[in-house]
């Protein structure tokens, strides 16, 4: 036996709705090729200069952070003996 046919408004929409989802990841695909393929589009933004500047600084608060962390927990020993 043939299931019931659907309304012709749910078939409508979901003719829409699978229409939107291939549009989407069309675009999608088209835009990400855009932008990984062309390396020269992120070229200017991070130099080997800029990268070493970006991982000095986050070492440097990764150890302030640890520095401070230490001090911290100091104080509180000395505080509960």
């Amino acid at each position: 036996m043939r299931p019931p046919a659907l309304p012709k408004r749910l078939r409508v929409l979901r003719r829409s709705a699978l229409r939107f989802l291939l549009c989407w990841a069309a675009a999608w695909v088209l835009v990400n090729t855009f932008l990984l393929v062309h390396k020269s589009v992120f070229s200017e933004r991070c130099t080997d200069r800029k990268s070493r500047r970006i991982l000095d600084r986050l070492v440097g608060i990764r150890a302030l952070f640890r520095s401070n962390f230490e001090n911290v927990v100091k104080v509180h020993l000395d505080a509960i003996n």
